[in-house]
């Protein structure tokens, strides 16, 4: 069973691998929301350096709960009136203006920026669904999606890493540089310094699967046109 399981898993690698629009989702969403939800894990963090109680948390919560009923209808709407690309470029661009805004670490006002982050996971999540089901075929669906989630784990578990590794960093830099520094207030800093990093992360994770995927989708097209 575990080998069977294996195979179709393969499987379903290799049909990506020569599917280039399956590729160009599963690549392009995972780029998108491994960042996104390295910054949906820290929001405690970010809701304490921008001034709010803990004690409204709770309520943050359940009005992202609410806008996130919403949401699904939105990226629908969305992905039948709009092209995979647009939709992409929509995405991709609501995503960095959420980063850029969140890094300037606004008190209180910036648990905007921070809501239209789970806004956009929650986009992306619906779009990366709703696409590769449409090139997919019913009996690799599941198996498709499988692979989907292994990619998007390991990207995932890679960023929360190099984050970690990217706070030590600034805080041992913040150390040597302000020895009178309180350890919360080069924590702090630390956190901001790392966060600052995440757009053009971001930017640049994007444009290199637009290197390795828009090749392929032209020559797919090429193909198709003949």
């Amino acid at each position: 069973l575990l080998r069977e399981a294996s195979l179709l898993t393969l499987r379903a690698g290799g049909w990506i691998l020569r599917t280039p629009f399956a590729l160009a989702v599963i690549l392009f969403a995972m780029t998108l929301d491994h960042v996104l939800r390295l910054v949906v894990t820290l929001t405690s963090e970010y809701y304490r350096m921008i001034g709010l109680p803990e004690a409204s948390y709770g309520l943050i919560g359940s009005a992202v709960a609410v806008v996130g009923l919403f949401v699904p209808r939105l990226a629908r709407w969305l992905s039948e009136r709009y092209s995979p690309g647009r939709n992409l470029l929509l995405l991709a661009g609501f995503s960095l203006t959420a980063l850029g805004l969140i890094a300037l670490f606004v008190p209180y006002l910036g648990v905007v920026p921070m809501m239209a982050v789970f806004i956009a996971l929650t986009t992306a999540s619906f779009f990366t669904s709703h696409y590769l089901n449409a090139v997919t075929a019913s009996d690799q669906r599941a198996t498709v999606l499988s692979f989907k989630g292994l990619a998007f784990n390991a990207a995932y578990g890679t960023i929360g890493v190099g984050f970690a590794a990217l706070i030590g960093q600034a805080r041992a830099g913040l150390t040597a540089a302000h020895p009178d520094w309180s350890a919360s207030l080069v924590q702090a800093g630390a956190f901001r310094t790392a966060f600052a990093w995440l757009p053009g992360y971001l930017v640049l994770g994007l444009l290199l699967v637009a290197l390795v995927c828009l090749p392929r989708l032209r020559r797919r097209d090429g193909a198709a046109a003949k």
